[in-house]
């Protein structure tokens, strides 16, 4: 059978290993992907794209492994954990849950020319035969883990979002600043630390520069200042280290930073126009 493989697996594996099917270029791969981001499209709906034009994912390697006993281990970036969907699941064989077509159709985006017989598979890549172990090491839940354990030790009070933030990214501030002054009602005095994790859409109507992560915490910041809260600090990063295409993880905002009508004027413009990074960058709050 030959030696053994030990597969590695993290989130943003999807983007570093490709194969188009045949018939979709570089460029349609890229046009496509923008499309899906501006769109609003969620991870889930994404990856089950992916799987459908590529060689590769959704158990298109499990052919190569020519029966030899394999073994993965798992970073997880995929809200719920399904082990399927991390890097697109190169070793785990997936069926779609609906035709490619009508997700495309839901969002009004359609194939390059040549691509139409893709649109109705619904068949999961690999063999019955072939089945790759996988073990899941950690997730964003165990990034929350050790954030709530790093500032207790400091002595601040922590607390979490129940459940994760999944929606579009300006109804996830709401909930999680809701929850926060509910939260925070008993407080004795301590200093205050919330927390959450998810992965929330954000539409793109602008040709602004950012991430959702950036998009977030300065949303966050706008709506405490709305709220009344003076003394502040919020952060929002990408556990996989980028958010959007840029070379930041996200963004930390402080209330001293804030404190002028200028300075706010320009949070508020940078939301509007998604434009997060310049911002971020102009008062060296990114991550």
């Amino acid at each position: 059978m030959g030696c053994g493989v030990l597969v590695l697996l993290s989130g943003g594996g999807s983007a570093l290993l490709c194969e188009p099917v045949e018939g979709m270029s570089f460029e349609d791969k890229q046009i496509l992907h923008e499309q899906l981001l501006s769109c609003g499209a969620s991870i889930t709906e994404m990856n089950q794209v992916r799987i459908a034009l590529s060689n590769i994912k959704g158990g298109g390697l499990l052919s190569s492994l020519q029966a030899r006993p394999a073994f993965a281990l798992v970073l997880s970036d995929v809200v719920g954990n399904d082990l399927s969907l991390v890097s697109s699941g190169p070793f785990f064989p997936r069926s779609p849950s609906e035709p490619l077509g009508t997700l495309l159709q839901r969002y009004h985006l359609s194939l390059p020319p040549g691509l139409e017989s893709c649109q109705q598979s619904a068949n999961a890549k690999g063999g019955a035969e072939t089945e790759v172990p996988h073990l899941l090491l950690a997730d964003y839940q165990h990034a929350l883990e050790i954030l709530c354990k790093e500032f207790e030790t400091q002595g601040a009070r922590v607390g979490r979002y129940k459940g994760a933030l999944v929606d579009e990214l300006d109804k996830s501030v709401r909930l999680m600043l809701e929850s926060f002054k509910s939260w925070k009602e008993d407080s004795t005095g301590q200093p205050l630390v919330f927390l959450a994790g998810g992965e929330s859409t954000l539409r793109i109507h602008s040709c602004g520069k950012g991430g959702r992560n950036m998009h977030f915490a300065c949303e966050l910041a706008s709506s405490l200042l709305d709220s009344g809260f003076e003394r502040f600090e919020v952060f929002s990063l990408g556990t996989d280290g980028t958010d959007g295409p840029t070379d930041s993880a996200g963004g930390l905002l402080s209330s001293r930073n804030l404190k002028d009508s200028k300075t706010r004027s320009n949070l508020r413009e940078a939301i509007e126009k998604q434009d997060t990074y310049p911002f971020l960058d102009s008062i060296g709050a990114l991550l």
